[in-house]
C-alpha cells in the first residue's frame, strides 16, 4: 500500500509540474525576431537576427535548439526562470509572455534582450 501511495504521489508531482509549465505560456516553439546588445553607452538598438533561430520549450522542462544541445529550464516565478546550461552552470533569465510574443532578458551588465514570436 505504501509503494502504491508513493507512486501516485510521484505521478501527481510530475503532472502538476507539467501543468505549471503549460500555464506559463512558454511551452511551444518560438522564432527569434529581434536582439538587443548595448556596448555600454546607450547606443544599442533592437536588430533583426542574421540567421533563423527557433527554440522550443517543452512540458518536461527542456529547451530544444536547432543547432546545439538541449538545456533544462525551471520556472521560478511568473517572470523568472533558471536555464540549466551545460555541466552545472545556471543562468537566471527574466521573461514575459504576451499572447504570441516572448521577451527574454538574460543577466547582462549593459542592456540586452531577445524578442520571439510563437511558431504556429
Amino acid at each position: 500500500m505504501k509503494k502504491y501511495f508513493t507512486i501516485l504521489l510521484f505521478a501527481a508531482l510530475l503532472t502538476s509540474c507539467s501543468k505549471n509549465l503549460s500555464k506559463t505560456g512558454l511551452v511551444g516553439k518560438w522564432k527569434l525576431t529581434e536582439s538587443l546588445m548595448d556596448p555600454g553607452d546607450g547606443s544599442g538598438q533592437w536588430t533583426s537576427p542574421s540567421e533563423k533561430t527557433i527554440i522550443e520549450f517543452t512540458n518536461s522542462g527542456l529547451i530544444k535548439y536547432e543547432n546545439k544541445q538541449s538545456d533544462n529550464y525551471k520556472v521560478t516565478s511568473d517572470s523568472t526562470m533558471e536555464l540549466l546550461s551545460g555541466s552545472s552552470s545556471t543562468i537566471n533569465y527574466r521573461y514575459k509572455v504576451d499572447v504570441d510574443k516572448l521577451y527574454m532578458r538574460p543577466p547582462c551588465i549593459e542592456a540586452c534582450g531577445e524578442k520571439y514570436e510563437r511558431v504556429k
